[in-house]
Formats: structure tokens, sequence, C-alpha cells
């Protein structure tokens, strides 16, 4: 997923919502939808390499996606009521790639590719794209540290770089009180 925090305190989300129980989707979210996933109109392949983006265009701002493989016929964006002019850059979780898992069943992994991919971070800044210059690894759960962040993630986003997300090093859904740590 990829999100970001307007300077006028407005949250907007972008990506894949991977589930073990239902069928996985693609889709957007932000504050003016309680932050409640909302289906883009993109099917979920499994293994397919997805587009995500928080974008400022025209003086609104976009969360879109699309399956790169068809992108041409699978690129959407929903328009939000957001405000603010830029995204907010605070070390922390307001404007970030990162991995969710909302799953509270051990087996959640099954039918998933490992490790999951993330790439091509780029800022548009005075008026150019530019790589990340800067990231920051590390992970939240309710195992008070059972999951370090080197075993959750490898490599960078920073300088055109590739991160991965494995899916042995991803804890259960964080608010489950059986997740066992």
């Amino acid at each position: 997923m990829v999100n970001g925090m307007t300077d006028a305190q407005f949250f907007l989300q972008s990506g894949l919502a991977l589930t073990s129980n239902e069928p996985s989707f693609v889709f957007w979210t932000d504050d003016s939808v309680n932050l409640v996933a909302q289906h883009f109109d993109i099917p979920y392949v499994v293994g397919a390499v997805y587009q995500t983006e928080v974008v400022r265009f025209n003086g609104s701002w976009y969360m879109c996606a699309g399956n790169d493989a068809d992108i041409g016929n699978t690129w959407r964006c929903q328009q939000s009521i957001g405000g603010g002019n830029k995204l907010i850059w605070d070390w922390g979780a307001n404007t970030s790639v990162w991995f969710e898992n909302w799953n509270p069943n051990k087996n959640w992994k099954k039918g998933f590719n490992n490790p999951f991919v993330a790439f091509g971070a780029l800022s548009y800044v005075n008026g150019n794209w530019q790589p990340w210059q800067a990231d920051d690894l590390w992970t939240a759960d309710a195992c008070a540290g059972a999951w370090p962040v080197g075993n959750a993630i490898t490599g960078w986003l920073r300088n055109g770089g590739q991160a991965n997300f494995w899916k042995g090093g991803i804890p259960l859904y964080a608010n489950n009180p059986n997740n066992n740590c």
C-alpha cells in the first residue's frame, strides 16, 4: 500500500487488500470514508505487479491504482475531497509504503507470493519526479518485539531501490487477542 498525509492533516491511501478468507482486491480509501477500503474496478491477479499512487493534480488529490501488465485498461483514480497542497514527511507511517496484515488466522500466507515487493518510490518535488532520498524500516505489532524488522523487511526504497516484505516475518493481525506471539 501507499499512503499519504497532507499538510491539512487529511489521510489518503491506495493499495491491495490481500485476504485469505475472501477474494483479495485493489482499493482506495481516505478520511472522507472513515478509512474503510473502497473497491477499485480492477481485478486482483495473484503474482501481478500493481502500481499505486497518491497524487495531487490540478488542485485535487487522487488515489490511483492499476495492474502494470494491462495499465491502459486497468488504471483507475478516485478523486478525494481532501485538502492540503502537499504530502508531509515525518519519519512515520503518514507518508509511506507499508504492509498491514489484517488476517487473524495462521495460514493466511497460502496463495500469496513471497516476498511482496515494493519499488519505484518517487516524490514530486519542485516540478520533478525524484527517488526517495531516505527511508526508515520498522514494524509495529501486538507481539512487543517478537517480530524483528529484519525478518519482515529487507532492502530499501531510497535512491530507486527495492524493499521486500517477507511473509514469514509479518505478524498476524495485531489486534487479535489470540495471535499467540
